[in-house]
């Protein structure tokens, strides 16, 4: 039985491992499910075509057996057709995905096949063992627990290749040596960790570039440089973990400009290790229901919303079922300031499956799902953290003005800020994710805050009405503990040496930040990669309090 159970796992083992691991990272990988599965069939396409010349080859001179073509020629051909093939793969996911830890991890993979005639035929080592232990490591930075399942199957291969007598115990041991070895090197990298180990925590302190993007530059006289250089040296100890990208404006001028390499997602998947710089985009998270308030006001100003006064009922007939007498209440401003008194929970982790935003998004129809939330306050009587309610105001914009959010942003925001690079993730087609979708680069939300700091004025034109950008940064309703929120803008008040300062301020999962403070001219803009750690104590609310603000006001 056992011997029967060798001859099954070392006939289908290796093929079916190889397969797996190209297929795992493109379903893990792409945010499209339809790119993910294009990518998946052209894999596994790819694979078996040599695999199955190898066995056709084989059955005519008769040299082929379970895999194994012993004829030295055809061993030949088979090897330069797989690199072949897996290098056109490769390419592919270097061309097509944006994750950092593919990107090593496919070059790791193809590296090792470059090697595997020095690997065989110079070490004596098992390649097979060698390749199914590194692939292992290859997909925990994806996946662990499908990593550290893959890597207990090996382990039952190897097993049947030595019950086999077709590898040796000290080949074994060999191909497990060189794959462990190979394979931590590649985790160590595609993690960050050996980026870290060498990475310099020195920090001096360099005026940010002008660049021509309508951003003013500033230097050292308006800030406190020394407090800034204790700042950047704690970021790059990872004291203050996992920051991305840390910019600082004092009196309409950036003074401050930095970014650190880290650990990064985009909308839940993980891409390993990134670089970040100023022209990266990154994960808003939900500072784009902000962008989707902003956008309201737009519609407000050039007439395309009456009030933000009237019933949202009117711009939702096809769903007139689901307005009881308490929903038709519910008005425009209600949706701005979080108050239409929907069941909804955001209280707990976005991987978990009962957050309402999660079951939204994968709702076969989000606007429907919404609005068949029972009602737990009348309208306007409590305020209750919901994105459901941005993803309502974004179909309102829809049908005022026939564009999708991410389009009327485009026309009416970006393009007048002159910001040209963006990309809006879509909960279906035509449905921008309003709540969490947008990413930007770090200077683009920095030019989203000037707006606002401006009152809503961007060189010298009005984009946004100025009563409107000042009333969606004051509390226009009032939280727990004496905190308030505007037209999706976060309020508070910081204390900082016995003096208080009015915050207000765009925020996202993960420690995205758009910060106000116009009692000092102070604009923040931070990005990191801390999703769902709701437990960081140093975030950036303690750097403003601990080195930023005292750094502009001392």
């Amino acid at each position: 039985m056992n011997l029967r159970l060798a001859k099954i796992l070392s006939t289908i083992g290796h093929p079916l491992l190889t397969i797996s691991i190209f297929v795992l990272i493109a379903l893990f990988s792409y945010e499209n499910v339809y790119t993910a599965l294009v990518i998946s069939i052209l894999v596994i396409g790819c694979i078996i075509l040599p695999l199955t010349i190898k066995m056709y080859r084989g059955s005519k001179n008769g040299t082929y057996t379970n895999f194994d073509v012993s004829n030295k020629v055809e061993r030949q051909s088979w090897y330069i057709i797989a690199l072949f093939l897996l290098s056109i793969i490769t390419v592919i996911f270097f061309i097509t995905n944006q994750s950092q830890a593919i990107k090593w991890s496919t070059s790791f993979f193809f590296l090792i096949l470059l090697m595997s005639k020095f690997l065989n035929y110079y070490i004596k080592s098992s390649l097979h063992v060698s390749l199914n232990i590194f692939i292992s490591f290859l997909i925990m930075p994806i996946s662990l627990i499908f990593g550290v399942l893959y890597l207990v199957f090996v382990f039952f291969i190897s097993w049947s290749r030595i019950a086999l007598k077709r590898h040796s115990v000290k080949e074994v041991i060999y191909g497990s040596i060189v794959g462990f070895t190979i394979g931590v090197f590649s985790l160590s990298t595609t993690t960050g960790y050996a980026q870290e180990f060498f990475k310099n925590r020195k920090y001096t302190y360099a005026a940010p570039k002008q660049l021509n993007d309508g951003i003013a530059i500033g230097n050292h006289s308006l800030i406190d440089t020394s407090k800034i250089k204790t700042l950047t040296e704690l970021i790059l100890k990872n004291e203050y973990p996992n920051f991305h990208s840390l910019l600082i404006m004092k009196d309409n001028k950036l003074v401050y400009e930095n970014y650190f390499a880290g650990t990064d997602e985009i909308s839940g998947k993980k891409i390993g290790y990134i670089e970040h710089t100023a022209d990266k985009l990154h994960d808003c998270r939900s500072i784009s229901k902000s962008i989707t308030s902003i956008c309201v006001g737009i519609a407000v100003k050039q007439g395309l919303i009456n009030s933000i006064e009237e019933p949202i009922a009117q711009y939702f007939p096809e769903y007139k079922h689901l307005f009881d007498t308490l929903k038709s209440q519910i008005t425009v401003r209600h949706l701005l300031t979080m108050t239409g008194g929907f069941e909804w929970n955001e209280d707990i982790s976005y991987r978990n499956p009962k957050n309402s935003e999660l079951q939204m998004d994968i709702s076969s129809d989000p606007i429907k799902y919404i609005l068949s939330r029972p009602m737990f306050a009348k309208p306007g009587a409590k305020w209750n953290y919901n994105g459901g309610e941005s993803q309502l105001l974004a179909q309102i914009i829809l049908k005022v003005s026939g564009s999708t959010l991410d389009k009327f942003a485009d026309q009416n925001l970006f393009v007048p800020l002159g910001i040209i690079k963006y990309q809006w993730l879509t909960l279906r087609e035509n449905i921008p994710a309003a709540a969490s979708g947008l990413r930007l680069t770090s200077r683009d939300m920095l030019k989203i805050g000037l707006l606002y700091m401006n009152d809503g004025k961007w060189k010298g034109k009005q984009i946004v009405d100025k009563e409107w950008a000042k009333t969606s940064l004051n509390s226009v309703v009032e939280r727990e503990k004496k905190r308030g929120y505007g037209f999706q803008f976060w309020t508070y008040i910081s204390t900082v040496n016995n003096k208080t300062y009015h915050i207000s301020e765009a925020k996202g999962n993960g420690g995205q930040r758009i910060i106000l403070c116009k009692d000092i001219n102070l604009l923040v803009i931070a990005t990191a990669g801390n999703y769902n750690k709701w437990d960081i104590i140093n975030d950036i609310n303690k750097a403003m309090t601990d080195f930023i603000i005292p750094s502009v006001i001392e």
